[in-house]
């Protein structure tokens, strides 16, 4: 998607952190400064994008600060789309990734085959 486009907190029992909060804490998430730039390309391009893609994505983030876990929702279905943390729409298509390989697959310097909780 980027690349077209150029606190409530409760703990689970793996101690891991589920966040539900409307917006992540500043920090938590290396990976939130993409949601913020699909944002913004959604904010200039919405309609054009929402045309070309026809989808909702979601992406179930783990790996953040003291294990937190974070879902985005990434409407390019409706509207102009969207992009939400902790949203509630129904996805076409869900990926779960860490922090860390997500930011790194949407910077281009991950081989999607071959993320880097598989490397040997």
């Amino acid at each position: 998607i980027v690349k077209i486009m150029s606190q409530s907190a409760t703990r689970k029992s793996n101690s891991s952190l589920v966040l539900t909060a409307t917006a992540p804490p500043d920090g938590v998430f290396q990976s939130a400064k993409v949601f913020e730039a699909i944002r913004a390309g959604l904010a200039e391009e919405g309609k054009e994008l929402v045309n070309r893609i026809k989808g909702v994505f979601a992406f179930k983030v783990t790996g953040g600060r003291d294990g937190a876990e974070g879902l985005w929702i990434v409407d390019c279905k409706t509207g102009t789309g969207s992009v939400e943390f902790g949203g509630k729409g129904k996805p076409d298509v869900t990926l779960t990734i860490s922090d860390v390989d997500l930011l790194q697959l949407m910077s281009g310097r991950l081989n999607p085959s071959r993320p880097s909780s598989l490397a040997d």
